[in-house]
């Protein structure tokens, strides 16, 4: 989809469907609507006047113009109060036009600046809006040989921006909510392929193009050498499997000081998981395909940062296996040595996403990282707990934790705290290793989401340190999240928190008031 941003009046723009943000207002309004030309304006009076439109968020009216203006169409939506304007509205109101547009057949149209007047800045509101608007029309049609109207038609968007002194800001706002949804949908795609078409092997060869495409660093390690190196977490959960189980480590290197300590970003690659052989129930196995999310928005972020020249060094490493049943398989009891010498004592082989990310983790300490992120659908616990638009945040820093936050809030890519400490490291203790990757090889049991976190924290040392459990905002089905810009399937949570919090990411990670 083409973007752009001009200036001009609105309805004087020759366009097929001109969208209009209109905030909610008194009925009683006046003929003359702040901000709009005034036929245009003397549209929305009127639909306000009859009560057939208020304004009220995600709200959307058509009218045909019949020639009275030059846009063939103009499409209301709702934006709310203005005074409770938040960048999530905007984004939810452009994904509503987008759609409505979409289902009206047409290829191009044109749009008001969404929450233009408002306490946002142009850049910013361009930058949600075309976010929401490539979002809303994202489909997953790949393996369709004829792919159905989910997929979207439209060609272009015009972005309008009343005042043109804003306009260089707006264009580069819209540049960056491009690249950015670009990065979602990238995430998207690789959690929404299944399993046979999305193995290690082939996770792989998609980062070996995608570092070509965007000049990164690129390192795949194979079974032999995960042998050599005693990762035995990887190896653990891969026995079952006769694909070969990847560890692939992308760099990248944006920083003004080429020897600024990298972030590192880890994510769960396992490309299917049926359990091992603490088998899961058949029922909904198939979303299993989406246990690669962490891997996949780990990947989607980096990519997104070479493309926007972010200024921070990043390490993204992705530990990409399998964990299915079978002769070799790892049996509970089972104990490993993972990377860095830790053993643990495997009491179920369906908690195996903290077995390949203590490997994944422990491998990330070589390049010395300023802090270390990961992202994992970890733990049923955490969506029992907080649902499926929170993600269960973990952390040993507590600065780290209010930069997570302060970037979740701006994408509404909405986490919650929840705590790790000494005090749960009894649930970890084994009696023949140096702990267990559950408190009981029983379903159930205290604090599920806390001990696999608690698991993880034992690999990181005293480096800064936070993992996210996206096990509840991964994927959703239709309708199970009220936002216009979410599809069924894949979400791609975790890419837009990540680009923010890089976007201003300063090498202290001292206090910030």
């Amino acid at each position: 989809m083409r973007i752009l941003a001009e200036s001009g009046d609105l309805q004087d723009r020759k366009t097929n469907l001109m969208a209009v943000g209109i905030f909610e207002q008194n009925p009683k309004v006046g003929r003359s609507i702040s901000g709009l030309d005034p036929k245009i304006g003397n549209i929305v009076a009127d639909a306000l006047a009859t009560r057939d439109f208020s304004g009220s968020l995600n709200q959307v009216q058509l009218f045909y113009s019949h020639g009275e203006i030059t846009p063939k169409r103009v499409l209301m939506v709702g934006l709310g109060k203005k005074s409770e304007l938040e960048l999530d509205s905007v984004r939810q109101a452009a994904g509503r036009v987008a759609l409505t547009v979409k289902n009206l057949s047409v290829r191009e149209f044109s749009s008001s600046l969404l929450g233009e007047g408002s306490s946002h800045s142009p850049d910013v509101l361009a930058q949600t809006m075309v976010e929401g608007t490539m979002l809303a029309l994202y489909g997953f049609q790949k393996f369709k040989n004829k792919p159905s109207d989910h997929i979207s038609s439209i060609e272009k968007l015009t972005i309008m921006v009343r005042k043109k002194s804003l306009l260089t800001r707006a264009r580069k706002g819209a540049l960056d909510g491009k690249h950015i949804a670009e990065a979602v949908c990238l995430s998207r795609d690789l959690a929404n392929t299944p399993g046979n078409r999305m193995t290690p092997t082939r996770l792989a060869e998609e980062c070996r193009k995608l570092s070509r495409l965007h000049r990164l660093n690129l390192k795949i390690l194979g079974n032999n050498q995960l042998i050599k190196l005693g990762m035995g977490g990887i190896l653990g959960v891969a026995r079952g499997s006769s694909e070969s189980p990847k560890l692939i480590i992308l760099e990248y290197r944006g920083a003004s000081e080429s020897s600024c300590p990298p972030i590192a970003l880890v994510g769960k690659g396992i490309t299917f998981d049926a359990g091992g052989i603490s088998l899961k129930p058949s029922g909904k196995m198939e979303e299993m395909k989406f246990d690669k999310s962490g891997a996949a928005s780990v990947i989607a972020a980096t990519m997104a940062a070479a493309t926007l020249k972010l200024k921070v060094n990043l390490v993204c490493i992705v530990p990409a296996t399998e964990n299915l049943p079978g002769g070799s398989a790892q049996k509970p009891g089972d104990i490993i040595r993972h990377y860095g010498g830790k053993t643990s004592e495997v009491l179920n082989t369906d908690a195996e996403g903290r077995l390949i990310l203590g490997d994944g983790i422990a491998y990330s300490l070589e390049y010395k990282p300023q802090a270390i992120i990961d992202l994992a659908t970890l733990t049923g616990a955490c969506v029992v707990a907080l649902g499926a638009v929170t993600a269960g945040l973990f952390s040993n820093h507590d600065r780290l934790v209010r930069r997570i936050e302060k970037s979740a809030k701006a994408t509404s890519e909405r986490v919650w705290r929840l705590p790790v400490g000494d005090e749960y490291l009894d649930l970890i203790k084994s009696e023949a290793a140096d702990m267990r990757n559950v408190f009981s090889s029983s379903p159930g049991g205290p604090a599920g989401a806390i001990i696999a976190a608690m698991y993880l924290r034992e690999f990181v040392g005293d480096i800064p340190w936070a993992h996210l459990d996206i096990a509840g905002t991964a994927w959703t089905k239709s309708d199970s999240i009220e936002r216009t810009y979410i599809p069924p399937g894949a979400t791609g949570y975790g890419v837009r928190l990540l680009i923010h919090l890089l976007k201003g990411w300063s090498v202290d990670l001292g206090d910030e008031s």
